[in-house]
This record gives C-alpha cells, sequence and structure tokens, in this order.
C-alpha cells in the first residue's frame, strides 16, 4: 500500500484509507500516457476478476467471499503501481497530496559539429 497520512487508526479503517489512496493513484497512473499500456491491464483484470463470476472462494460465503475480491484488487493496484514508472508515480503521488511538482525532462545526447 501507499505510504501516506492514511487516517491514523489502525487495521481496518487504516487499510481502506491506504486502499483508496492507491485507487486515487492508479486512476492517474491509468490516464498517464507514459505508463505503458501492459502494465495498465493489471488493475483492469483485477476488477474484471471481481465483476466475473469466476472466483477463488465463491461470493456467496459471508465475509471470506468479498475478502478474495479485496485482496485481488489490493494486489492488482499494488503491482500497478510498484512496477509503474518511479518518476511517474512520485509525480502523481505528490500532485495527489497537494503538492506542485516540477517535471524534469532532460534529454542527454551529443552534437557532431
Amino acid at each position: 500500500m501507499a505510504q501516506n497520512d492514511a487516517p491514523s487508526g489502525n487495521g481496518l479503517f487504516s487499510f481502506i484509507g491506504e486502499l483508496w489512496e492507491d485507487i486515487r493513484l492508479a486512476w492517474q497512473l491509468l490516464l498517464d500516457p507514459e505508463v505503458p499500456l501492459y502494465l495498465k491491464a493489471l488493475p483492469v483484470a483485477g476488477l474484471l476478476y471481481v465483476v466475473s463470476p469466476i472466483d477463488f472462494i465463491m461470493d456467496w460465503i459471508p465475509v471470506l467471499g468479498q475478502m478474495d475480491d479485496i485482496a485481488i484488487i489490493a494486489a492488482s493496484l499494488g503491482a500497478f503501481i510498484k512496477l509503474a514508472p518511479p518518476d511517474r508515480v512520485a509525480y502523481h503521488r505528490a500532485q495527489l497530496e497537494g503538492g506542485t511538482v516540477e517535471e524534469e525532462r532532460t534529454i542527454d545526447g551529443s552534437y557532431k559539429s
């Protein structure tokens, strides 16, 4: 999960706060054209699992059925954020925290004369 100033409570509330921050960050990364398309398939695959009728643990089993859906969403978002380009993650995380980030766009090269 993202390291941020999530709600100060422990346990479930902290997890939900961190998951919400990861969802917001993942949405920004999904819209970023500099994030490779193959990485964008991770959260989409997690969402498809949740809406598909195929489950590891059936949804009609109280609590456990929903827990595997939440675990798949959290794992797919975590993998997507971890594998996304670090500069793009840092940029969008700073924007979501209300900070301004100046992007450094330097291209190294040599000039032939």
